[in-house]
């Protein structure tokens, strides 16, 4: 059954059969192991609430504002992320806010601050602040189980419409695989078949300061 599937996917892309087949079979071989594969479906139910089309992901970096000795980039509000994406908050009638950030006190402020959001996270070990400093971005200080959040996190951010980001090149992935989730069946019945999130960007200017700073 699966072959006439796959030939019928190939005919509507118009994909090589080389390139289809390959592009399959290193999927295949380069797949986690099962007992990652079990994590990682454990840890995205647990973020299960997260509603296709009603929520937005916000990423706010507070570990490595402190860069090196003696150099920060500006430290920036959870009432600035707010602020900036309020107008597609209310485009996307966005109840629920999935935060991403290395700081339990970023979590603290979020859900003191702004109650009215319904705020969804990993309940995991965190800095406070920017305890991590730049070079130390291993909260739990154990690589696999850092890995394991990441990759659930790839998962669920696709059912967002929204994307709140500071300057960052994995906000930029972010965006990249939220783009992409698009193409998922669920996802596309609710949030149309093509299109990325609509995105706003914090600080847009924070290293041409640190430059000029230092």
């Amino acid at each position: 059954k699966i072959f006439p599937e796959l030939k019928a996917t190939r005919e509507k892309y118009k994909v090589h059969s080389n390139g289809l087949y390959g592009a399959l079979l290193y999927e295949y071989i380069t797949r986690p192991k099962q007992k990652y594969r079990v994590e990682l479906r454990r840890l995205v139910s647990e973020l299960d609430a997260l509603k296709i089309g009603k929520c937005a992901v916000m990423h706010v970096r507070r570990g490595d504002v402190k860069i090196m000795v003696g150099y920060f980039r500006k430290y920036h509000s959870i009432a600035e992320y707010v602020g900036a994406a309020h107008p597609l908050f209310d485009k996307h009638n966005i109840s629920q806010i999935f935060l991403l950030t290395d700081s339990s006190l970023a979590i603290e402020e979020a859900e003191k601050q702004f109650p009215m959001f319904q705020w969804l996270y990993f309940k995991r070990q965190r800095f406070q602040a920017d305890e991590g400093g730049f070079e130390n971005q291993l909260p739990s200080e154990l690589p696999i189980t850092e890995s394991l959040y990441l990759s659930a996190t790839m998962e669920l951010i696709k059912r967002c419409p929204v994307l709140v980001k500071s300057f960052s090149r994995l906000s930029d992935l972010f965006r990249i695989v939220m783009c992409a989730g698009r193409r998922n069946e669920a996802i596309k019945k609710v949030m149309g078949e093509i299109g990325c999130p609509d995105s706003v960007l914090v600080g847009s200017d924070d290293h041409r300061q640190l430059r000029e700073k230092n």
